[in-house]
């Protein structure tokens, strides 16, 4: 069953799919028919799911599930990854890369290799406090606190000092 995103519990589950490029107006539209088609039906052992997704910065897509209501499996998490990866070769976007870190730069999105920015962060050519996207959160409560964190915060700094 399709819900309103903001209707989801802070402990929802969620999963955060980058896009490769930004979104036009139509894509959106295109995007979020598909996905509120898919989620309105989506299933977990025969059980309705209470799910939704959001589109964020033209560029994000979360998906989000109220496990309060019935808990996603591991067959239903391979329904969701299919039907973004039948979107992706729709569109001519991958939402799979996940090599590729997104970062705010004078209130822009900008995307990058990982190895690639790591490399300008030992140089001092980005500062750590430039916020990056934290796409590895699990949950709405996660989202809300920690999506965007500086990068000195981040689990990029594993990267920065190997």
């Amino acid at each position: 069953m399709f819900v309103p995103f903001e209707s989801l519990p802070d402990n929802a589950k969620i999963w955060i799919y980058q896009s490769s490029r930004i979104f036009s107006a139509t894509e959106k539209t295109e995007i979020s028919t598909f996905l509120s088609g898919f989620l309105e039906n989506w299933t977990a052992h025969d059980a309705t799911l209470k799910a939704s997704f959001d589109i964020k910065h033209d560029f994000f897509i979360v998906i989000g599930v109220d496990e309060n209501y019935n808990n996603v499996s591991g067959c239903s998490i391979d329904k969701q990854v299919h039907v973004m990866k039948e979107l992706g070769t729709k569109m001519g976007i991958d939402f799979f890369n996940r090599m590729n870190i997104a970062r705010i730069t004078d209130g822009r999105i900008e995307t990058g290799n990982l190895h690639e920015f790591t490399d300008l962060i030992r140089k001092g050519i980005v500062k750590d406090d430039v916020k990056i996207f934290n796409n590895l959160v699990t949950t709405v409560s996660e989202y809300k606190k920690t999506w965007t964190q500086p990068i000195r915060e981040s689990w990029i700094q594993n990267f920065i000092s190997a």
